[in-house]
């Protein structure tokens, strides 16, 4: 995983910005309030893929367990 992009909160009024930041993106974007990380976002296949990879981990990490 590449160094994630960030932005400010501000950035979110411009949703149509937005999206496109996060398709160009590929990859999760950091939402900053006050200079502090408050929110990420990303597309959401990426998500779900993402998700589909923690869950095979856990599987695996619990059969080894076993």
């Amino acid at each position: 995983m590449k160094i994630p992009k960030i932005v400010p909160i501000a950035v979110l009024r411009d949703s149509k910005k937005t999206l496109e930041m996060c398709s160009k993106e590929k990859e999760p974007i950091i939402i900053t309030r006050n200079g502090y990380a408050e929110l990420v976002i990303m597309k959401v296949d990426k998500y779900f893929e993402m998700a589909e990879e923690l869950n095979l981990l856990r599987e695996k990490v619990a059969q080894m367990k076993k």
